[in-house]
């Protein structure tokens, strides 16, 4: 397994000579399979209440949180989130929808960060 080893040059920006010095391995058969899933940072959001949530579920990956709230008042709505971009729904950004008012009478923000396809 030269995992690390690839690794290493991957992140540093290297060339990665195959060869046996490189990678303290024979490497006559002169093949290296190398799979990897590039990481990207979490695309964050932040819709006003009344707005309108649509993300086509083959662009998210995974989301990551969601909260529905302002200042220091903020209810956690992930679940809620993730499901309506499974099922491909838009999703109306307010409280009746989003599982109960952490403020009535406030106007307050959905914030979601998710993971891209």
């Amino acid at each position: 397994d030269v995992s690390q080893v690839v690794e290493s040059a991957v992140k540093a920006g290297k060339p990665l000579v195959v060869g046996k010095s490189a990678l303290g391995m024979d490497t006559s058969n002169g093949l290296l399979v190398v799979k990897y899933r590039p990481r990207s940072d979490p695309v964050q959001l932040e819709l006003r209440e009344n707005a309108q949530l649509t993300l086509a579920p083959e662009t998210v990956s995974r989301v990551v949180d969601a909260q529905f709230g302002k200042d220091s008042t903020w209810a956690d709505v992930r679940e809620v989130v993730d499901a309506a971009v499974r099922r491909g729904e838009t999703l109306n950004v307010r409280p009746e929808d989003l599982g109960g008012d952490p403020l009535p009478g406030t106007r307050k923000v959905l914030k979601v960060r998710y993971l891209p396809k």
